[in-house]
């Protein structure tokens, strides 16, 4: 169970740390470059920051539901909180799958067609729901963290 729970809360850390990265630091500090070169950095850091992402959506999804089914034998006796995280990791994988496969997807192609107007329309939606899934990331740690100590 520890080596389970650690690949859980790792991948967790990676994927949440790594958005409160992008939108709390790199965004603002980006914003001195120029359009092109700005963009140029977001579509680098977008290609390796999903890659990752793509690793520990597997891993938190795997060892989670190893933890529930092998350790406390399913969903059904689980408390409140884990059905929470459970809720708000699915809403977190299908907002990751919508930025990859369209805003993402399109922002690669303006990007390497150079049209910048275009990069910075799906990169505002990127940022968008970047920040949807930082604040359900934020949400479901502090699920994960108060959770056990709640009568419910």
């Amino acid at each position: 169970m520890s080596i389970l729970l650690t690949v859980h809360m790792l991948a967790t850390v990676i994927w949440v740390g790594g958005m409160f990265f992008s939108w709390m630091i790199l965004r603002p500090a980006s914003a001195v470059l120029e359009g092109p070169d700005r963009l140029a950095l977001w579509s680098d850091v977008l290609s390796r920051f999903f890659k990752w992402v793509w690793v520990v959506v597997i891993a938190i999804t795997v060892s989670g539901y190893w933890l529930v089914y092998g350790y406390y034998g399913g969903m059904e006796n689980v408390r409140l909180y884990v059905h929470l995280m459970s809720a708000t990791a699915w809403l977190m994988i299908a907002v990751f799958l919508f930025a990859y496969f369209l805003p993402y997807r399109r922002f690669q192609v303006a990007v390497a067609e150079g049209d910048s107007a275009m990069a910075c329309r799906h990169m505002t939606g990127i940022r968008r729901l970047v920040l949807t899934n930082l604040v359900l990331g934020l949400f479901t740690t502090v699920t994960a963290t108060a959770g056990p100590f709640l009568p419910y």
